[in-house]
């Protein structure tokens, strides 16, 4: 094989396995950005249930619409505080 011929094919040998690593890369990404929503949905959760304790004698299902009018998680935290 010629120079330029071995240079090519270490060209596209090296692309390979920068694909390879980059697919390996953003397969694991998206697994732990996939773990992080799971988890914030666990706490938004926990947080429904916490606010529906505090909030009573309101009905379960008015403090669950109130709570979850509230757009983020810091704003369902101070609604948990506000109660108490």
């Amino acid at each position: 094989m010629s120079v330029p011929g071995k240079i090519v094919s270490q060209f596209f040998r090296d692309l390979a396995k920068r694909q390879k690593e980059e697919g390996e890369a953003r397969d694991q990404m998206y697994q732990e950005v996939g773990r992080a929503i799971i988890t914030l949905s666990e706490v938004e959760q926990a947080l429904a249930e916490i606010f529906v304790v505090l909030s009573a004698p309101r009905s379960e299902k008015e403090s669950a619409k109130i709570f979850y009018k509230a757009r983020d998680i810091p704003a369902k935290i101070d609604l948990c505080c506000a109660v108490h």
